[in-house]
């Protein structure tokens, strides 16, 4: 570093406004041009969404289809239940081919792999997050990236 650097590092803070915009438009100090540029940009960044249907509250308690083309009758499904478990079950038949558990924190849905009856439930190490939720559709995302998305059966 050269000490010129330092010096500058170590001077008193400008006093006036039009000196330290002087001082930035000079491009003396970038890092004083950056947090200039953050500290008016950050009221813009803190806007509050109202509360509305499509971001409040998430009901997941249902049947959601993954195929929003089969209008549910048929392709795989996940009955997700108020107790905290959810049935994975490919239409047209109505048999549980897998049971796992599930908890939703915030817009983060964990949930365990779904695994036939008399195995062990695992815990919760799958992931999605809901990027978009409304009352009869929602899209997640999951850990690897996987846009997958879900329409309740009615």
């Amino acid at each position: 570093m050269h000490a010129s650097y330092l010096a500058r590092l170590l001077e008193p803070p400008i006093k006036s406004r039009e000196r330290a915009l002087k001082h930035v438009l000079r491009l003396e100090c970038p890092l004083a041009f950056l947090l200039l540029v953050a500290s008016s940009a950050s009221p813009l960044l803190a806007t509050i969404r109202p509360i509305s249907p499509a971001n409040a509250e998430i009901r997941l308690e249902g049947v959601w289809a993954f195929d929003g083309r089969s209008k549910c009758k048929s392709g795989n499904v996940w009955v997700f239940k108020a107790d905290g478990s959810y049935n994975v079950i490919m239409l047209p038949d109505p048999v549980a081919r897998g049971t796992g558990q599930w908890t939703l924190r915030g817009r983060t849905v964990s949930y365990s792999l779904a695994l036939p009856d008399g195995f062990n439930s695992r815990p919760l190490t799958k992931r999605m997050v809901i990027t978009e939720y409304g009352p009869d559709r929602l899209v997640a995302i999951t850990g690897r990236r996987v846009r997958h998305v879900m329409h309740r059966c009615r």
